[in-house]
């Protein structure tokens, strides 16, 4: 695990990195289940690519 002198430890960077997973696995339409801390980062996904994201599965998302 990066230290945090190596690694930018946000939601917008951790939303960068899912969002880099979605497009090398060709995702073009899907749901997110976010919930706790995780809820940031789906929230940011989303909002970047509605037209992607079908529904929102929200289990206890902080906002």
């Amino acid at each position: 695990m990066p230290t945090m002198n190596e690694f930018d430890y946000t939601f917008d960077r951790l939303a960068q990195i899912v969002e880099k997973f979605i497009t090398a696995i060709d995702l073009k339409k899907y749901s997110l289940y976010v919930m706790d801390y995780g809820a940031p980062i789906g929230y940011r996904i989303a909002a970047k690519y509605p037209e992607q994201v079908e529904a929102l599965i929200i289990q206890n998302g902080n906002a």
